[in-house]
């Protein structure tokens, strides 16, 4: 029996219509892989110079079938965007990461490999079809189609998501050199970009999705990516308050209102939920944290980044052991051993980072399923 990682198209005894639904397959396939691997943090089973199978073609699920001689010719970019058109868009961000991921697991990128991978990601992204782009404002497909929006939104937060990763090694060592400025805007402005994605989510595009389960799913799976943003932009307050520059002000003032409207944001959505409360709460003790270090210290009084309107609790209910444990992990251990004030940030440890977060997926994840 061939395995589904080799390409069907040389062999006569497989028909054209079992050979595209073994690329969907292999496809799925390597996409559960690469999730689970990064919700986990277990390695992928799936190598990735493993077989040549080709990507499905973007088809309509009625356009062919089980008595197809020849393939139709692929969807139109105008066209409204099939589910296939959306799952290879996902899986090309994804296979750079996963590249990207497997050389981090070694060791760390160098300037030319981050230029590399920063180009690959690029590409990758060039490659998402107009409809599919948040940027794209000519759209034969209404803006009101909420399916596209959430895709649209997946597919940015992904994008960035991967930004932030790749530069944010540079975010606190070797400030002094210019060379890397560029890395850390880019990994600051993904960790904005990726903020302001959450709140537009939670804010105008679940109260009004059609496949409201679905939306929701998506917003509370990125919460860990939007803490992870949450505390880049910590950071990068921490080093413009060091730098005691009056230009600087303004920067800060808005990286902190940003953070405020994400804490609004969790705290006031439409359905409350436990990881969004915990989360708010979360981002505000680590905000919390940030000011009391040194650098932020000052003889004025600190401005919090709770508003001070008062949210209501959401029904009452008694904690389950996965709430609790959840609190445990985003209140306690891993901030403020991360973040005590005589630690230094150059020495921040993103595997431990990315390892809190990866437990917080799976607190979600039994959560959401209970």
């Amino acid at each position: 029996m061939m395995g589904y990682h080799q390409d069907s198209q040389p062999y006569s005894h497989i028909s054209v219509f079992e050979a595209e639904m073994r690329r969907r397959t292999w496809l799925f396939l390597q996409i559960v892989d690469s999730i689970v691997s990064c919700q986990t943090g277990v390695p992928r089973v799936i190598s990735r110079k493993l077989g040549n199978t080709a990507l499905p073609r973007d088809l309509l699920d009625s356009s062919f079938g089980p008595t197809t001689v020849e393939l139709p010719p692929p969807q139109s970019e105008t066209q409204r965007p099939t589910n296939i058109t959306c799952v290879v868009a996902h899986w090309r961000i994804m296979a750079v990461f996963n590249e990207m991921v497997d050389t981090l697991s070694f060791k760390t990128l160098s300037y030319d490999e981050t230029l590399q991978f920063g180009y690959d990601l690029e590409v990758a992204r060039d490659h998402i079809p107009p409809l599919l782009r948040m940027q794209a404002i000519d759209l034969s497909c209404p803006i009101t189609d909420n399916d596209i929006i959430i895709e649209r939104h997946a597919l940015e937060t992904t994008y960035q998501r991967v930004r932030c990763i790749l530069h944010r090694q540079y975010l606190l060592a070797n400030r002094a050199e210019s060379k890397y400025e560029h890395f850390r805007s880019t990994c600051v402005n993904a960790a904005q970009r990726i903020i302001e994605l959450q709140i537009k989510l939670f804010q105008d595009i679940i109260p009004q999705a059609r496949q409201h389960r679905r939306a929701w799913f998506g917003a509370s799976m990125s919460i860990s990516d939007c803490l992870t943003a949450a505390m880049i932009i910590c950071f990068e307050i921490i080093y413009l308050s060091q730098a005691e520059q009056s230009s600087h002000a303004g920067r800060i003032s808005g990286l902190t209102e940003l953070l405020r409207n994400l804490y609004n944001t969790w705290k006031t959505a439409p359905e409350p939920s436990f990881e969004t409360s915990q989360s708010a709460e979360t981002l505000a003790t680590m905000f919390k944290l940030v000011q009391s270090n040194d650098s932020l210290r000052t003889s004025g009084p600190k401005k919090s980044i709770e508003s001070d309107r008062q949210v209501p609790p959401g029904p009452g209910l008694e904690p389950s052991r996965e709430e609790i444990e959840m609190q445990d992990l985003l209140t306690l251990g891993c901030l403020q051993d991360m973040l005590n004030t005589e630690s230094e940030f150059e020495m921040f440890d993103w595997s431990l980072w990315d390892r809190q977060m990866q437990e917080l997926n799976g607190i979600i994840s039994n959560n959401m399923a209970s």
